[in-house]
């Protein structure tokens, strides 16, 4: 499994975080308040289309956990015009 980090820790640990990247060839998740915000992979790993991404998330990855999380809570969301004053 990937390394997940959080924003301080990237920041406490930035030139170490870097070189697991880069030389380990290990992606890194980052997250702000446990919600994947960005993803350190090593540069050879560019996407040249989406079939090069597959197998880059595992089922149980937290981006997923997000997405649910976010789907949920615009199913609950009202817009400010249907609102009634």
């Amino acid at each position: 499994m990937n390394r997940i980090v959080s924003v301080a820790e990237l920041k406490r640990h930035l030139s170490e975080v870097l070189g697991e990247v880069a030389h380990a060839q290990q992606s890194v998740l980052v997250t702000r308040h446990g919600r994947p915000v960005a993803r350190l992979v090593p540069v050879e790993a560019k996407v040249r289309s989406l079939a090069d991404v597959a197998g880059w998330l595992e089922d149980r990855d937290a981006f997923f956990r997000y997405l649910d999380e976010a789907a949920r809570n615009r199913r609950r969301h009202t817009p400010r015009v249907l609102k009634s004053s």
